[in-house]
């Protein structure tokens, strides 16, 4: 298993960990959906969940230079 689906899957369960805390607290399964939603995708957006091997914020792949 590669690193990045270790920090991928720790992303994933820290995010439904919390889900389910904030779902107790309001003793909901609506606020767990959104709660788990809302997480994992904010997490996908900023860039720690990772579905390709490639930084989201690298310009060009390493060792390619860009020539003007």
């Amino acid at each position: 298993m590669s690193a990045r689906l270790k920090l991928n899957q720790a992303y994933f369960n820290g995010a439904v960990v919390v889900a389910i805390f904030i779902g107790c607290c309001f003793n909901s399964l609506w606020a767990f959906l959104l709660s788990a939603g809302v997480l994992l995708l904010s997490a996908w957006y900023a860039g720690d969940i990772r579905s390709t091997g490639q930084s989201l914020r690298r310009s060009s792949p390493p060792g390619r230079r860009r020539r003007w």
